[in-house]
């Protein structure tokens, strides 16, 4: 069963939380974010299993590369936004 609309906003309410428009961007920042975990938390398994290939520790690199860029973008936007 799903959550309207009406509801988010009455929790919201409740928890002194003023309701917003998540933006395009922050949707994709938080997708890339919970991918990276997802390989980040795998590589940890695989690395006490001996399993951790070269390919496994160059995917996770660049994954982690590319979120830093994002971040750091975010970051610039969010304080220019701010200023």
């Amino acid at each position: 069963m799903g959550s309207t609309g009406a509801s988010d906003d009455a929790a919201a309410a409740l928890l002194g939380l003023r309701a917003r428009q998540v933006t395009r961007r922050e949707v994709a920042l938080a997708v890339l974010l919970r991918q990276v975990q997802w390989k980040a938390d795998e590589a940890a398994f695989d690395v006490v299993g001996g399993r951790l290939s070269c390919e496994d520790c160059r995917e996770l690199s660049c994954g982690l590369r590319e979120l830093a860029v994002v971040l750091d973008d975010y970051a610039a936007s969010v304080q220019r936004s701010r200023s």
